[in-house]
């Protein structure tokens, strides 16, 4: 596999709710909290590399620092050559506390994130929390690759079931990253897979899964053409919807 292109979008609630984005996404070249960014398109520069989307759950106070900086650490593990695995989060939990949680006790984040090396099509996966992974194939066919740990998760022990279907107090997080000076002791995922020309994964946070069901979205990925088209129909059927949250939206097609 020779190259893949990568394609992103994210989006914060209106200025009278909040003037800054609570999620955070990395795209191989840069850290980004945009408040609005239409979806931009590259090719990217790497045979090795990750991906990552947080959303700071903004419940816990400061969680756009929680975002950023987690984003930033998969930046620096990319940087400095490192791999996505459970060391990896317990080292990260570690420099989370010692930098945020004495100042910002309690923040909290969720994280998807991939790493990709294309000269094997090997992809590694690592989640906590509800943002997800998502693998498209060349047929458009959604496949729900993360796990969501949620209350609901726990109870049906189905990570994809449909939260719409059950009382809200069930859509609850069971696991994410906190800023508590305790060592990384959380539920978390992690898979190897392969991926073939053609296909694309999808990381976004619940900003998107919240409001459009995977059925509406496989709808959409559909009537458009390309993946700039279709990341931009999303961002503005989302901002129709009465109530959204923040999201952010990566693509990374393989070529």
């Amino acid at each position: 596999m020779q190259n893949c292109q990568i394609t992103y979008c994210q989006q914060a609630k209106g200025r009278s709710h909040k003037n800054r984005n609570q999620d955070d996404l990395f795209n191989s070249k840069e850290v980004l909290q945009y408040y609005r960014k239409v979806a931009t398109t590259f090719l990217t520069e790497y045979s090795h590399f990750m991906l990552g989307v947080a959303n700071g759950v903004y419940s816990s106070g400061n969680s756009a620092k929680a975002s950023q900086f987690w984003c930033e650490q998969l930046q620096q593990c990319q940087q400095d050559k490192g791999t996505l695995n459970y060391q990896w989060l317990c080292e990260t939990q570690e420099t989370f506390n010692t930098q945020l949680a004495k100042g910002y006790f309690g923040t909290t984040t969720t994280l998807a994130a991939v790493e990709i090396d294309l000269s094997t099509q090997q992809v590694k996966l690592l989640n906590v929390g509800d943002s997800r992974i998502y693998l498209i194939n060349s047929l458009g066919e959604w496949q729900q690759l993360s796990y969501d740990h949620t209350l609901l998760s726990e109870l049906t022990n189905d990570p994809t079931a449909n939260k719409n279907a059950y009382a809200s107090i069930y859509s609850g997080l069971a696991s994410y990253l906190v800023a508590d000076f305790q060592p990384f002791q959380t539920a978390y995922f992690y898979e190897q897979i392969t991926v073939q020309k053609g296909d694309t994964l999808l990381l976004c946070t619940d900003g998107l899964t919240d409001n459009l069901s995977v059925k509406q979205c496989s709808e959409i990925w559909q009537e458009y053409a390309n993946h700039q088209q279709r990341l931009n129909a999303f961002h503005k059927r989302l901002l129709n919807q009465k109530y959204y949250d923040d999201f952010s939206i990566i693509c990374c097609e393989f070529l």
